[in-house]
């Protein structure tokens, strides 16, 4: 099972989409800070995240005092302490990085820290046989509808090797 250091904004898509549980379930061995859960503010989904941490499917890493002056020392202008705290931990487990945020991929490439988004994890849950392609092709559609920060070609890309043509033709 890979280890994975989740950001909020994944927790979110994934929430929004209805694969939140599946992201945790067999595929990834999922970690994420006790900050970033601080960052979600809709409560079903720090439910959500906090019953799948008392499930053992997240781990909630915490900080002792020295690493958090650790991760004040990554805090760069367009970073917040949130994001640092999962670079640092990602940095730490020397683990792929799962974010949608592009200061945070930016400044995690630039330290030589893997670094995937949302793309990566449904393909890897496609991939592991998680969802099936069905569920694969509703989950992209969904998320191209509710949000637009992300690339139409990763879409497009996507939606051609499930099918040839969305023309139908």
């Amino acid at each position: 099972m890979e280890i994975v250091v989740s950001d909020t904004n994944i927790f979110i898509d994934l929430f929004k989409i209805g694969l939140l549980e599946e992201f945790c379930a067999k595929t990834f061995n999922v970690h994420t800070t006790d900050f970033l859960i601080g960052e979600l503010k809709i409560k079903e989904q720090r439910d959500l995240i906090e019953k799948l941490a008392k499930e053992g499917k997240i781990i909630v890493d915490k900080f002792s005092s020295n690493e958090i002056g650790n991760i004040l020392s990554l805090q760069e202008r367009n970073l917040s302490f949130e994001d640092c705290s999962a670079l640092y931990l990602a940095m730490k487990n020397n683990c792929l990085l799962l974010t949608g945020d592009k200061s945070l991929r930016t400044t995690a490439e630039s330290r030589k820290v893997q670094v995937s988004g949302i793309f990566y994890v449904l393909d890897s849950l496609l991939a592991a046989r998680t969802i099936s392609e069905v569920a694969h092709q509703k989950a992209l559609s969904l998320l191209e509808e509710i949000t637009p920060r992300l690339p139409a070609r990763e879409f497009e890309k996507r939606f051609k090797a499930i099918r040839p043509s969305r023309s139908g033709c």
